[in-house]
């Protein structure tokens, strides 16, 4: 489903004509048609609204942007979660986007496409951003909530239990309070 195919549906249901939701959203009419239609009227080029309109339009249907955006067809949730935690991560360590982009050897713009969700950086970027930050990639893709990933030793002792009979697996799992 693409943003006007939401936005239309949404009026719909809540039985609010072009001109209503615009005061309520504080979009202009015109631009909301335009959202609707997918083009834009005279270069027939498709409409990318921005991050301030979506945040307009989001509130005012009572969601937020990333709700919003992952119910746009096209827009994986991975991407929303590596956006988020990719802005986190920056303003964690107290970096502007020009900071980041200079330590990744990529650019600005970069930096602030992959925090609104327009691009994704390619692999050995991605790569390159976990090791700057000490996390995971699967971390920044979303598919974990664990930021760093298992060092040697650690994987070495989960191989290491899994091999142990269940009652010794047991008392050790006793011993350091997993379990009673």
């Amino acid at each position: 489903m693409e943003i006007g195919d939401i936005l239309r549906n949404y009026r719909k249901e809540h039985d609010l004509s072009l001109r209503e939701f615009s005061r309520i959203s504080g979009v202009s009419n015109s631009y909301l048609s335009m959202l609707e239609s997918g083009r834009h009227p005279r270069s027939n080029r498709p409409i990318i609204p921005t991050l301030t309109k979506l945040n307009q339009i989001s509130a005012a249907m009572g969601m937020t942007v990333n709700d919003l955006i992952s119910n746009i067809d096209g827009v994986p949730a991975a991407r929303n979660k590596f956006s988020e935690r990719i802005r986190s991560l920056r303003a964690d360590h107290n970096l502007t986007q020009e900071e980041l982009s200079s330590c990744l050897g990529s650019t600005k713009q970069a930096v602030s496409q992959w925090e609104r969700g327009i691009r994704e950086p390619d692999f050995a970027t991605l790569e390159k951003i976990a090791d700057y930050f000490c996390v995971d990639t699967d971390y920044l893709i979303g598919r974990s909530s664990r930021p760093a990933a298992l060092d040697k030793t650690e994987v070495d002792l989960i191989e290491r239990l899994r091999l142990l009979p269940e009652g010794e697996k047991n008392m050790i799992l006793r011993a350091v309070g997993i379990i009673n």
